[in-house]
């Protein structure tokens, strides 16, 4: 949209992150999408992004994610009855490391 910034070009030409934490409240994978450059890098990044503002959350970043990262999960759940269908637990935070060449 007009006016929106996306990361990868708030950090166009500037130090990468080297960790994001992401809660937004419901808007991370619309944050994500803004930032596939930073996957594609060579340069280290670790994500902890909320999977529990809607039930697809968890699988839909993780499938986002799965080829440039490693992905695991909070050991706990979230109980969120802001849409009261199964499943009503849900994992609440994803943790990406990113996969980063082997150096010889």
């Amino acid at each position: 949209r007009e006016g929106e910034i996306h990361i990868d070009d708030f950090f166009e030409g500037r130090e990468k992150p080297t960790h994001i934490k992401m809660d937004v409240e419901g808007a991370e994978g619309s944050v994500l999408r803004g930032m596939s450059k930073l996957f594609r890098g060579d340069d280290p990044l670790t994500l902890l992004v909320c999977t529990y503002h809607r039930q697809e959350d968890q699988i839909r970043y993780n499938n986002l994610l799965k080829d440039n990262f490693e992905i695991s999960f909070s050991k706990g759940y979230y109980w969120d009855m802001q849409d009261p269908y199964p499943p009503f637990f849900r994992r609440g935070i994803l943790r990406a490391v990113k996969k980063l060449p082997q150096k010889d």
